[in-house]
Parts: C-alpha cells; structure tokens; sequence
C-alpha cells in the first residue's frame, strides 16, 4: 500500500472498516484536527463508497488545492477505502456471459410481454398469449454484447408494458411452471449447475472473509445463499441437488415482480427492472449487495466507542477539544460527501450531535447522494437545526439513466442499481435521483420519508442543482457532470462546491 504523500499526510484519515489503519494513529487526528481549527474553515470531504485507497489519495490529491486555495478553509479528507469497485464490475460482466443468466433473461422478459399482450377475452379464457419472441431475444443478446456502443442501448424499449397490466393470477403462474419444465435448454442448464455444486463446507470457508465473490457452483456466480433454497439435500451438510420444480417457480417469481412493479408505477424501465429482479433473486451478494452493507456498516463502525481505534470518533473528540482549547470563534465545519459518502456525512452529524461542543452547525454539499431517503429523513429528524446551509449536485433523470454503470447487462447509472438491486427493496427512494421528487408518482402519504427529503429540499433557495445547468446559471448553481462518478473530476461542480464554501 503505498504511504499517504508528504503534501497530504497532515489532510488524511484513512481508515479501514472504520477503524485507524496502520499508518494512522489518534496523535495524528489530534495534530489535523488542531490546524484545522486554527484555520477557522473546516472542509471534511468523504468520497464514493466502492473507492480504493489509491483512488482515494487520488481524489484529495485533485482536490486539495480547490479547498486551500478558492475555498480558503482547511481540507481533511477521509479515506475510506472500499476496494472491490473492479471485482464487483468483473463479477457483472461474467454474469453478463452466463448461459442461464440469458436464458431466465429471456424466460421473464417473454412472461411480461405475454402478460402485457392479454386482452379481455384472453384474460377471461386463462390464455396467455403466444409471441415471437425473436426480435426480443436479438435486443437482450444485443446488451448482452460488449461491442455493443452503449449509446445503442440508452433508449428503453418499453415492450408495451404499462401499469395496467394486469397481475399474473395462480393458473397462469402454474400454467406457465409447466412450459418451462418442458423447455430442454433451461432444465439442460439447471442439470449442469447442479452437477457443479459446492459443498456447504467449502461455501462456508470462502464466505469467512471479505471477498468480491463466493460461488456456490463452479458453474455459475449465482450466490450461494440464493441457490440454497433450491437444493435439496438427503442429509444435512451434503452436497445436494437442485429441485428443476424450485427454481423455475423462482424464475416465474421475478417476472411476477417485474408486473407487480409496473403496477406499482416503481418500474425502471423494462430491460432495467427485468435484470434488476433476476440480479436480486438469483446473484445478489455477487454483485455488491454483500459489499455494500459491509460498506455502509464501516461509515457507521467509523463511530464506535474508542477514539485511539475509530476514525470518526477520534476526529470529532479532537476537533472537540481544539475548539475548546482555542481563543477564537467556533469553526465553520462544512461536509461535502460524494456518492455514499453522503452516508458517512449523515452518521457524522448523528454522532457529532454528541460529542462537539453545543451549538455546532454543519454546512453540507452533496454530489449524487446514495443516501437512501429514508436516511435522510432520519437525519433531517434529529439534525436540521444543525444545518446552517445545504446544497446537493445530482443528474436530472435522463442523464441519470443514460450513464450505463457498465458496458454490458444494466443500462442506468450506480444509483439506479443501489435503487434497484442493492437496497432492501425494489426502487427503494434515493436522494440522489430526480425521480424521487416526483409526487404524483411517489406521494407523501405512501412515502412520508420522501415528502421529508422533498419538502427539505424546497425549503431553502437552490438547494437542488441538476446537471446538466444552463451555461448562463449563476456561480455556485453549475454543475455539467454527465456521470455519476464524474462530479469530483468536473471544474463546474468542484468551482461551485469551493464558491459555497
């Protein structure tokens, strides 16, 4: 791991699962901590979750000069590294590449479109449609290929698929069980990944460490505990086989969800919400939800009860005690989180609510919060008095889906797939997003967190920026990011976040 650079070693702490790594020690917080006190401008800056230490040291090495300079305050960045950003993306593009993957791919996109295609009579007779399914299945090929240009890919084919469509009712959902078992391919590939099963020893073995992956069958990265449930075992701890019968009932499952989500009016898009619902039912510790908790948790464990150990803890008792040992006024203390580290921002205004002296306000700058609004509104609950000013720098909703998080399977942005995948629920709101203020789509007696995060944002004049902004918008209102890791690389958004400070 390379040394923090000389011109950074009195800006950084770097933690690892929210304790002091290593090189970092609380003689070291107390040191950053007193000049940054002295300094009377306070900028502490947490990066996207999912970022390496290097990538860290990177991001406050580009920024360093903005917050000494223009900003005119003391920078002390927490590095906070998440480090399997590339082996969760690896992990995406060899699923990408799994032969069942594209066929389950196909088997709901088909149930939806035949769903979506009954009519009254068909309805009434229990009578699912037939269709050709072969230009559909030429699109999902088509995203599945890594030569696709993903400009091809950024304009949703909606299938026509409305929230009318009517739910799949319990005849059509045994009806439709029995079609699959009759199809060779899947119950094929089923065969295989069960013949290539792991046993629960060796998945247990691999699932004691931090990893980008665990495979319960050499055959697919389908994630252990998903594949479980469709095993039955003779004898506990054997290896088992896999039950055609569980599986595909699984699979009629995820195109249940689609529909229901369509009704809902929660869908994202038809080929975003199919993979979304495959990825959640058959793949999702493989593709980061197993990282990001882990990730969430350690923004939370940077605040656990020893200030020698945790990094959040040792920064706010020192800023703590600079503050009290200093002759001037309190500092101006501003956050500035980008992606999830708004999370971390939120977790240090709760446990800074306790340990910095009485009266301490934040001023705080998010750029594309992963934050859910659920967090949010908890925060806003306890700490909006706290906040003297906010702003937040995000994409209006068709840029946030037109940046494809890779080059194959999903066609919208890191916060759609947190929305959609790696949340505990489907569409689960996000601050970030545009489409989350939206009421008539999400109104406040459903989603009261929402209307929290909502009226919040109103409140106050221009705390919403969405990028792209009119070249003519005023200083402090611009932002021409066009992805979501892009905000911190955009001299527009960085010149309005040091013209805030």
């Amino acid at each position: 791991m390379p040394e923090i650079p000389e011109d950074l070693k009195d800006h950084v702490i770097h933690t690892e699962g929210g304790k002091l790594s290593d090189a970092m020690s609380a003689a070291i917080v107390d040191r950053i901590s007193q000049q940054a006190v002295a300094k009377g401008k306070i900028v502490i800056y947490m990066h996207g979750g999912l970022v390496s230490y290097e990538n860290g040291l990177g991001t406050a090495s580009k920024l360093v000069d903005d917050f000494t300079g223009p900003a005119d305050a003391y920078p002390i960045f927490m590095v906070w590294e998440s480090w399997l950003t590339e082996a969760i993306w690896n992990n995406l593009r060899e699923i990408a590449s799994e032969r069942i993957l594209k066929l389950i791919w196909k088997k709901v996109s088909e149930i939806v479109v035949r769903k979506a295609g009954q009519d009254v009579t068909r309805r009434s007779a229990r009578q699912l449609p037939l269709v050709d399914t072969r230009e559909l299945n030429a699109e999902i090929e088509a995203r599945l290929d890594e030569v696709t240009a993903p400009e091809a890919m950024s304009v949703e084919n909606e299938h026509g698929v409305n929230e009318e469509i009517e739910p799949i009712d319990d005849w059509e959902e045994r009806m439709l069980e029995a079609e699959m078992a009759r199809d060779f391919q899947l119950s094929q590939e089923i065969a295989r990944i069960s013949n290539s099963l792991r046993s629960p020893a060796d998945i247990a073995a691999d699932g004691g460490r931090r990893s980008a992956h665990v495979q319960g069958s050499t055959r697919t990265l389908m994630a252990p505990d998903a594949l479980d449930k469709y095993v039955d075992r003779p004898e506990p701890g054997s290896r088992g086989l896999i039950s055609k019968a569980k599986m595909i009932k699984a699979i009629v499952s995820v195109a249940i969800k689609v529909i229901r989500r369509y009704r809902n009016k929660r869908d994202h898009g038809f080929h975003a919400t199919v993979v979304e619902e495959i990825l959640r039912e058959f793949y999702l510790s493989n593709v980061g939800g197993y990282i990001w908790n882990l990730m969430k948790q350690d923004t939370a464990d940077a605040f656990g009860g020893d200030r020698m150990v945790h990094g959040g803890t040792a920064l706010l008792y020192a800023l703590r005690e600079a503050i009290d040992a200093s002759d001037g006024p309190p500092p101006k203390i501003w956050l500035v989180g980008h992606s999830a580290g708004s999370i971390y921002a939120a977790n240090f205004m709760k446990y800074g609510a306790s340990i910095l002296p009485n009266g301490t306000e934040f001023h705080v700058q998010f750029m594309a919060p992963a934050i859910t609004c659920e967090m949010m509104a908890d925060t806003l609950s306890g700490h909006q008095s706290s906040i003297a000013a906010y702003r937040m720098y995000t994409m209006d909703d068709d840029r946030e889906k037109a940046d494809r998080l890779v080059p194959v399977l999903y066609p919208h942005s890191l916060l759609y797939f947190i929305s959609g995948v790696l949340e505990d629920e489907s569409d689960k709101p996000i601050v970030g997003m545009e489409r989350y203020f939206d009421g008539t789509r999400y109104p406040g007696a459903r989603f009261p967190a929402v209307e929290s995060v909502r009226n919040f944002h109103k409140a106050g004049p221009d705390r919403s920026v969405w990028s792209v902004t009119n070249a003519n918008a005023a200083q402090g209102l611009r932002s021409e990011a066009t992805d979501h890791g892009g905000f911190d690389d955009d001299p527009a958004t960085i010149d309005s976040v040091t013209h805030m400070i």
